[in-house]
């Protein structure tokens, strides 16, 4: 087909994986289980997706068409990369073959690699076209002679301070495997968003056509009829919510006086967008993590928040590279508990303090074997500032602006 014609453009004068007249060591082993595609794209009929495997720039495999799959292709491919040193990262992309016109890309994903990365096992990882998400594709990546039972070097305790969507993206390593070949079901909420990189190689095949299928974030937001909440917004069942109040009743959460808000936290209305993080590398090795859930937390896709401010609450929704998270915060002044990414239920209390050009909510989360920490949302004008303090004294943080 036309796309394999012009992935072989760029290609040097020997092959990929041979220098010097011989052949280079094996580095990374990929193996490419299945996608799950949002949408058809193919004008007419059933797609026959396929799979093209960069490195570097240049295509080093290309699986067999699933054909008749559509929107469910299954490969079971496994593609062995040669190179003179690790690759940084691997591009997977993921086309519809036609036939009668050049072939579609559905979308595609950049992982990063690192040495001590192990064996990744049937990860899910959100695709994307033109940084929009088209599906989630399974991967399994492992160094070249590691152990197949090595796993990245990543917190594996209670422990968790690390916030926000990060403590999701830490838990999303330690996921139990699909075993004996079993499939385990696509959900988006457990599939990894990497920011697009060298995706742009892959693109120069597309069809050139706008790509108009946008995943609209989630904009619903449950009324806080009880104040136990899961990370999808809802309310814990009330067969998990009694042990639930108990253990965060062990934690132990710095008292402030809170008085129910006269003046709304307003200046948080609305949609903001990511811009920026600072300190998120440092922080995260202070906590143990390894070089590759490093990179693969910095590749992360940014977020973009929403807030939905209503008298004594904030409906607050995270749509971040794991999925759509959701909290209601109250300002009442009562105690509330928040289930974090770890699964971790975290005794929580917040507080609006207004300001001349717009205001500070912090919110304070404890549990007694995480310890405790608190997060600040500064809004100056149409900038809020995001910093996330743990009771070591490290910090993280973002950058957000408001959207028009």
């Amino acid at each position: 087909p036309m796309a394999l014609c012009a992935c072989l453009r760029g290609y040097s004068a020997q092959a990929p994986g041979v220098y010097g007249g011989q052949e280079a060591p094996e580095r990374v082993t990929l193996q490419l289980h299945s996608a799950e595609l949002d949408r058809s794209f193919a004008k007419v009929g059933v797609m026959d997706p396929y799979v093209v495997v960069y490195v570097g720039g240049e295509m080093v495999h290309r699986t067999r068409a699933a054909k008749w799959a559509h929107k469910r292709p299954s490969w079971g491919a496994t593609c062995t990369v040669r190179n003179k040193e690790l690759p940084s990262s691997i591009t997977a992309s993921v086309w519809n073959q036609n036939l009668a016109r050049k072939d579609v890309l559905c979308g595609s994903v950049t992982v990063p690699i690192t040495e001590d990365m192990g064996n990744l096992q049937e990860k899910e990882f959100v695709l994307t076209k033109r940084s929009r998400p088209t599906g989630t594709i399974r991967l399994s990546l492992a160094i070249a002679g590691e152990s197949a039972q090595q796993q990245p070097k990543c917190l594996r305790s209670s422990r968790s301070t690390l916030g926000a969507e990060m403590d999701h993206i830490a838990s999303w390593f330690e996921d139990s495997q699909a075993s004996n070949g079993e499939t385990l079901g696509m959900v988006r909420a457990r599939s990894l968003l990497l920011a697009e990189g060298e995706n742009a190689i892959a693109e120069e095949l597309g069809d050139g056509k706008a790509d108009e299928s946008v995943l609209a974030p989630s904009q619903s937001m449950e009324s806080a009829g009880e104040a136990v909440y899961d990370v999808d917004g809802s309310k814990l069942t009330s067969e998990n919510e009694g042990a639930a109040k108990d253990e965060a009743a062990k934690g132990v959460v710095e008292e402030v006086q809170v008085e129910v808000e006269d003046d709304l936290a307003t200046p948080l209305e609305g949609h903001w967008t990511c811009t920026s993080t600072f300190g998120l590398d440092e922080f995260l090795t202070k906590n143990g993590l390894g070089s590759f859930p490093r990179r693969l937390a910095l590749a992360a896709r940014w977020p973009n928040w929403d807030f939905k401010v209503e008298k004594g609450r904030i409906a607050f929704v995270n749509h971040s590279a794991m999925g759509d998270l959701h909290e209601q915060i109250l300002l009442d002044g009562s105690k509330y508990t928040w289930k974090d990414g770890r699964s971790n239920i975290l005794s929580c209390k917040a507080k609006w303090m207004k300001s001349a050009d717009g205001g500070c909510l912090t919110i304070w989360r404890s549990h007694e074997q995480v310890g405790t920490y608190h997060e600040d949302r500064r809004i100056c004008g149409n900038t809020l500032t995001f910093t996330l303090f743990s009771q070591d004294g490290t910090s993280w943080g973002r950058a957000f602006e408001r959207a028009s």
